[in-house]
């Protein structure tokens, strides 16, 4: 976790810079309206499966979807459980900006949750933003707390 703290020194709202135009406008206009970024990232996944599973009844997954790009996230960046490879390739991301690092974070986890990266790009950055707003380390142990509190640890 250390190695990926210095790297969340910045505004939050810097990640959002790494988004496409169409989706930055959506994402802003969900927070001009009061959502946190949890909860953008949540309407943005729920929007996509809705969309995507219309006519097929499973709208209600998205909830899942995120809790499972919590998971993840959680497990590369604060834990050593998996991820050793990527974690490398993440941290050498870094290196070479935000949009880098929010696309190799994307890629590392898409097939752990079992999704593809397009559809977990804006959840990314919004969890990244959330970190940059708190501190790695704050949300380490808050995510670590969420896990135990559902039984979803380790």
């Amino acid at each position: 976790m250390s190695e990926f703290q210095a790297y969340f020194n910045s505004e939050s709202t810097a990640w959002l810079d790494v988004l496409p135009k169409y989706q930055r406008n959506s994402v802003d206009a969900l927070l001009a309206e009061g959502k946190s970024y949890d909860e953008v990232a949540e309407s943005w996944l729920a929007a996509t499966v809705a969309y995507s599973t219309l006519g097929f009844g499973v709208a209600k997954s998205s909830k899942v979807f995120f809790t499972k790009v919590l998971d993840e996230m959680h497990d590369l960046l604060c834990t050593d459980r998996g991820y050793q490879e990527e974690r490398k390739s993440v941290l050498a991301s870094f290196k070479d900006g935000k949009a880098l690092a929010a696309a190799s974070i994307t890629e590392a986890i898409s097939p752990h949750v079992g999704a593809a990266a397009a559809f977990l790009s804006v959840a990314v950055v919004c969890v990244l933003s959330v970190i940059s707003k708190v501190s790695l380390g704050a949300w380490c142990q808050m995510q670590t707390e969420r896990r135990a509190a559902t039984g979803a640890t380790e």
